[in-house]
């Protein structure tokens, strides 16, 4: 029995070892719990992804090899299985690689516009990832990028892939120069509930909250981040009256409805939100190799909160829309300063010098009138993403009641 069909025994252990392992290598980087959870997934994914094309050739010559065999024979029965097994996997191929995969289901703009305020139909209460860099600025809306999850973009002289991970809700800006080549990238996925991206040259995978290269031949490397700030665009152009803001490409209307609301908190009352839960809001903030995330509850509800962060005495303060934050150092001379909020001018003031200070971190009035704080970089996201990459991470703010 075994001699008179081994053609078919091994046809149909090569067609399901060749449909596991395409779905197999989706699966890897889908944004499935089980996948999600495996930390070192992205080696083993990298692998099918890039040598699928071998794996499957010697799959595919092996199984026309045996179904020639088959089909040499007179029973119907057998060609018909052969026939519709292969008819299936033909079905299952197109839609693991043209449907299902990540850069087939999030497509790139067809067309990138850019507008000054005046002529911009954006509205002015979106959030937008902004981004300056000399006398250039650019403000790109979190409800766009949340479809695309990247854009490819030109400021000045240097060249920039700005990106946001519905998953995680951050938003990063990376130089897209590579050992002095300018590169492409794709969406290729997810890994530990981020976004990976595939640069064009060496097919390498980069973590989009890190930046760092976690597959291929770049492995370990890192890109160079570029400075962004997360507000209303109304702030944004406050700060940056010539700005561009990145027009909706109406092809996409619909993704934007469906994928804008990723951007949005879902309630930030206290009675509907919780500290340190897995999809909890905080802001990071890294300095000098020590991470710090302050609780977004606690930072509505107070306006101000402070911490020492790599030895950096950090402030972050919000604005009355909960929406558009703040990080500056409180170091200026040899004073760190300390401070509270008023309400009623919607402004800080520091408590060893009982200067004003905008949101903006300028001095308004007193004895640092016209001075400016030093801004911080700081990022808004969940805070399973940020302490998945900062394991070490201070926490700020928050009731320690309500810790997972």
């Amino acid at each position: 029995m075994l001699k008179e069909n081994w053609r078919s025994i091994v046809y149909t252990l090569s067609l399901v070892l060749l449909v596991f392992l395409e779905f197999y290598a989706l699966y890897l980087v889908s944004p499935s719990e089980g996948s999600q959870q495996m930390v070192d997934s992205a080696d083993t994914a990298h692998f099918l992804y890039s040598n699928m094309m071998y794996i499957r050739g010697g799959l595919l010559a092996i199984l026309v090899f045996m179904a020639s065999g088959i089909f040499r024979k007179l029973k119907r029965y057998p060609k018909v299985l052969v026939t519709l097994g292969f008819l299936m996997y033909l079905g299952l191929f197109f839609m693991a690689n043209f449907q299902l995969r990540a850069d087939k289901m999030f497509l790139g703009q067809s067309s990138v516009q850019f507008l000054k305020p005046s002529d911009s139909v954006v509205p002015l209460d979106t959030e937008v990832l902004g981004v300056s860099i000399g006398n250039e600025s650019k403000a790109y809306p979190l409800e766009y990028l949340a479809y695309h999850h990247k854009v490819s973009d030109q400021i000045g002289d240097a060249s920039i892939l700005a990106t946001y991970c519905i998953w995680c809700r951050s938003g990063r800006v990376f130089n897209t120069k590579i050992d002095g080549k300018t590169e492409n990238f794709r969406l290729v996925g997810m890994t530990q509930y981020n976004a990976v991206i595939e640069d064009e040259s060496s097919e390498s995978w980069w973590q989009q909250a890190t930046g760092r290269a976690i597959a291929g031949k770049r492995k370990g490397q890192q890109l160079d981040e570029i400075p962004t700030s997360q507000m209303k665009l109304e702030d944004w152009i406050v700060k940056h009256p010539e700005t561009l803001i990145l027009q909706p490409d109406t092809s996409f209307a619909k993704q934007y409805a469906h994928y804008g609301r990723f951007v949005s908190r879902f309630g930030v009352d206290s009675t509907e939100y919780s500290s340190w839960k897995k999809r909890s809001w905080i802001i990071g903030i890294e300095t000098n190799n020590e991470a710090a995330a302050f609780d977004f509850v606690s930072l509505i509800d107070e306006r101000v909160l402070q911490e020492q962060v790599g030895g950096t005495p950090v402030v972050v303060t919000i604005q009355s829309d909960s929406t558009s934050f703040h990080a500056f150092s409180a170091a200026i001379d040899t004073l760190t300063l300390s401070f509270e909020f008023d309400n009623v001018s919607e402004t800080l003031k520091d408590l060893e010098t009982e200067t004003s200070w905008n949101l903006a971190g300028e001095g308004i009035s007193g004895v640092y009138a016209g001075r400016k704080l030093q801004p911080i970089q700081s990022y808004e996201e969940y805070w399973y993403s940020w302490k998945t990459f900062h394991p070490d991470t201070k926490k700020v703010g928050g009731l320690e009641e309500r810790t997972e």
